[in-house]
């Protein structure tokens, strides 16, 4: 006896059980991309949250001891001078003079 309608049968098993194992392999892919993603906000956020750390920490003094570079290889003492004011930038190009409070409340808007 010939049973076509098995052969139908188990290759439309086939195509549904292939189709179900790219569609988990899809979703998997965009798991490690949302995951990549998420590492990298975390990131960012982690850089924001110590850019406010120093940006409160900065004007407590009016100057700091700091290493200051020369060239790629070289470092020497130095200090750095009106700590308050932080050039922040606003948009595409565009940067201002702002009080480092200032620059705490845009960094924490972002």
């Amino acid at each position: 006896r010939n049973r076509p309608w098995r052969l139908y049968m188990a290759s439309a098993s086939e195509q549904h059980t292939r189709a179900i194992l790219g569609a988990v392999q899809r979703v998997g892919e965009q798991k490690r991309d949302r995951e990549g993603a998420l590492a990298r906000m975390r990131a960012c956020l982690e850089e924001y949250e110590a850019l406010g750390a120093t940006l409160t920490a900065l004007p407590e003094r009016v100057e700091r001891p700091a290493m200051v570079p020369l060239g790629k290889l070289a470092l020497f003492p130095g200090t750095l001078r009106h700590t308050n004011e932080v050039t922040v930038l606003l948009g595409e190009n565009l940067f201002a003079l702002r009080s480092a409070s200032q620059a705490v409340g845009i960094a924490e808007r972002r």
